[in-house]
């Protein structure tokens, strides 16, 4: 919190602010919101004498996580790799890096270990783009559930989500009402507008961004329209669209601005219960129970996600600050669209019928000219030169 004072000695005044020390940033963004370092604790069994050579050799190479690289583990079995994962789980430093660092190294045997990590951070302390960093995963060693509440963050930030190659499942949440802020400056809220659905659908053509993402809740985005909805319709992996509170979409339930041949728009959630043909009432309360119910009603087009990522471990990742507040009760309401793909996601649009032929009695293949047929050419005649012309005068 800033505070104006006034220097009597020279009459000016200045502002002060008291502001944490910014130790964690130094260490690198995985280490802003956990400790890489593990304190050694004496076992209870070897409170009368000293622990084993293996338990030191352990306590030394987990003290300081932040050296430790997936090059340093490539040579080293799971039959001992998991004997640390244990050891970190009885000093309870199981950190995010190193479920990462597990996740790449061993993709066959950590999943049956560890599959799903959720980390919920209330007070973020530094920009979106450096949040990107610490979840993606180009080698695809992980899912990635990631739910947002962009009041903090800026369009560009927004725009770099089709970076994160690992996305499978996407929620962005913009608050109602925002707690004041302790400075001045002016906020300007981000969301999920027809313009950043543009861009996405570009990159997803061109780079081949959100290859696997399936999942799409939006809460409070007054922005986006259908044709929002219809950039969103390029990005290959996507099934589902859930929109909660988003006014300039109501009219996609008469079918106006949109493709019927690609999304079935309705107002009620088409989630299949498990032990029944009936529909569930509700819509489930986590991004990840939308994810693995969106396998339900998945067609062959779909599934290839699941192939390509089967057994991959998930990360829940949540960004929600403690001042977003008026989110509105999640799960079904009245004000609540739901897009599901009807056909192949990433399958390009049926082309233009042929031109009508002229003669009834002609079919479309024997008005074209065939390929090896020759074309009528003008003869040409012999041309008279002046000689000729000078020898009918003689």
């Amino acid at each position: 919190m800033s505070v104006q004072k006034l220097d009597r000695k020279s009459g000016l005044v200045y502002e002060e602010q008291v502001m944490a020390p910014a130790m964690p940033h130094s260490m690198g963004p995985s280490w802003v919101h956990e400790s890489p370092f593990c304190t050694m604790e004496r076992d209870a069994r070897h409170e009368k004498g000293a622990p084993s050579l293996k338990e030191c050799a352990m306590e030394q190479l987990l003290s300081d996580q932040r050296g430790l690289t997936p090059e340093l583990f490539h040579h080293i079995p799971w039959r001992m790799a998991s004997r640390l994962w244990d050891h970190l789980g009885k000093r309870q430093r199981r950190t995010l890096y190193m479920w990462k660092l597990f996740a790449t190294v061993y993709p066959a045997e950590f999943p049956d270990v560890a599959k799903y990590r959720s980390m919920k951070v209330k007070w973020p302390q530094m920009p979106l783009r450096e949040y990107w960093s610490v979840v993606k995963s180009d080698s695809l060693s992980w899912r990635l559930v990631l739910t947002l509440t962009p009041w903090f963050g800026r369009v560009p930030e927004l725009v770099e989500i089709a970076d994160i190659k690992n996305l499978v499942a996407l929620e962005i949440a913009t608050p109602l009402q925002i707690m004041p802020m302790s400075d001045s400056s002016e906020l300007r809220v981000a969301g999920l507008s027809d313009r950043i659905a543009r861009t996405w659908s570009e990159l997803a053509e061109t780079s081949g961004a959100f290859t696997h993402l399936r999942v799409l809740r939006l809460y409070n985005q007054p922005d986006l329209s259908p044709v929002g909805i219809r950039y969103l319709s390029a990005l290959p992996g996507l099934c589902l669209i859930m929109a909660h509170g988003c006014p300039n979409l109501k009219s996609c339930l008469q079918g106006e601005s949109l493709d019927k041949d690609r999304w079935e728009v309705t107002a009620i959630p088409q989630f299949v219960a498990k032990n029944s043909n009936q529909l569930e009432v509700s819509e489930p309360l986590t991004l990840y129970e939308c994810y693995q119910k969106s396998f339900h009603d998945s067609n062959e087009g779909h599934a290839r996600e699941e192939s390509i990522l089967r057994g991959s471990p998930v990360l829940d990742f949540r960004i929600v600050p403690e001042g977003s507040l008026g989110l509105g009760k999640r799960g079904s309401s009245s004000s609540t669209i739901y897009f599901q793909r009807r056909t192949a996601s990433g399958s390009r649009p049926p082309e233009p019928p042929l031109k009508k032929v002229k003669m009834a009695d002609q079919s479309p293949e024997t008005s074209r000219p065939r390929s090896g047929s020759r074309k009528p050419v003008m003869r040409k005649g012999n041309p008279r030169d002046l000689r000729d012309v000078l020898s009918d005068f003689l």
